[in-house]
């Protein structure tokens, strides 16, 4: 990450089914999510199985099904964790002395190099509404259940105590930060594989700046 600015890492693990673990089985836990990406992307996440994810893990097929009820659950699990690793970055984006526009052209250059660095994950992105399962529909009824959309929030509450930003309602401004910086990732890595990456970084600053940032910030 650039400057050294955010030193959270996205595969730091926080979801709630892993709180409590001893060290040896958040290790066994780690490896499970950590094989599933690559296995979901390339492989398919319909033909790929708890026995294949299993093998690229190093762990017994039963040990799988220790951490997880079922194959949707890693998914879910794998989302969690990245999209929790990005509201911790958030959390922490105003821990700094950089002007606004700098702030958060260092913020979302972070954000695309961690993705560049996690390119499997993205690529989850693109999975068909159908291959996420009710796991994900259960999600959305949990009371502030997106982290990543409260780390914006946080975020952008921070830049309106400063005078940076216009007063805006700060969740529905997340709400919508998130979709753009969500849907760019999605076009950079799973469309465009990667490439025009400051391009988009570049045109995402600019939208921002110009709907958040008070006139004299820009």
């Amino acid at each position: 990450m650039p400057e050294g600015l955010f030193e959270t890492s996205p595969v730091e693990r926080t979801a709630p089914e892993a709180a409590g673990l001893s060290a040896k089985q958040q290790s066994k836990r780690d490896a499970i999510v950590e094989a599933a990406p690559d296995l979901f992307t390339n492989g398919g996440y319909e033909t790929t199985t708890s026995a294949h994810i299993a093998k690229k893990a190093g762990v017994a097929v039963g040990t799988v099904y220790l951490y997880f009820k079922n194959k949707q659950e890693i998914l879910y699990a794998v989302k969690y964790d990245f999209d929790a690793a990005f509201a911790r970055m958030m959390a922490h984006a105003g821990a700094n002395n950089l002007p606004h526009r700098q702030r958060l052209q260092a913020l979302i250059k972070s954000i695309f190099n961690v993705c560049a660095e996690n390119t499997e994950r993205i690529q989850l992105l693109g999975l068909p509404p159908q291959a996420i399962g009710e796991i994900f529909e259960a999600k959305r009824t949990i009371k502030n259940s997106s982290e990543m959309i409260q780390g914006v929030e946080t975020w952008i509450k921070q830049g309106i105590a400063e005078g940076g930003f216009r007063p805006v309602d700060p969740y529905i401004a997340a709400v919508i930060g998130h979709g753009m910086v969500n849907a760019s990732l999605e076009q950079c890595f799973n469309v465009d594989n990667g490439k025009n990456q400051q391009l988009y970084i570049d045109s995402l600053v600019d939208s921002i700046s110009r709907w958040l940032f008070e006139p004299e910030y820009l």
